[in-house]
């Protein structure tokens, strides 16, 4: 409704009501952006082209270099799963969620944070979520740097 009143607008002859329409039109995509940063705060970051990220630059280092050797030698059929930020380090076609893994089958991969913020997803060399019904000494250390650690099924 209102773009179409300022389309009307912008066609007439008189300079004023064109100028008027389009301060108008600028004025309604401006408080629409400051809604959706205000409601979406990572968005913000997103438009700003700068990392929300709460790794610092080490530590995304770190997980650069742990996670690598999982891209270049897991497939992407194999099944994994990660820690809540790594996800953008699993090949997306078998990413499987911790908490959602019965009637799965078990992952082969398992990229791990140890300090995730989110608790349920929180994974280290030894330790996983109890309830996520994966065991542990079922899988090898393959690298660990600071707080990640990358495991593999043993066969």
């Amino acid at each position: 409704m209102w773009f179409a009143a300022i389309a009307r607008a912008v066609k007439l002859d008189r300079r004023w009501t064109r100028a008027a329409a389009l301060a108008f039109a600028t004025l309604v995509g401006a408080m629409s952006v400051c809604a959706q940063l205000a409601l979406v705060p990572k968005a913000r970051s997103a438009y700003l082209l700068r990392s929300d990220s709460s790794y610092s630059p080490l530590e995304r280092q770190q997980a650069d270099k742990v996670f690598a050797r999982y891209r270049r030698e897991g497939k992407p059929q194999e099944p994994v799963i990660a820690s809540t930020m790594l996800f953008r380090y699993a090949h997306d076609r078998n990413l499987f969620w911790l908490d959602r893994l019965r009637g799965r089958p078990a992952p082969i991969w398992i990229l791990g944070d140890s300090a995730d913020d989110y608790g349920p997803f929180r994974i280290s060399a030894d330790t996983i979520n109890a309830n996520s019904g994966i065991r542990m000494e079922d899988y090898t250390v393959i690298d660990r740097r600071g707080r990640f650690v990358l495991l593999k099924k043993r066969d």
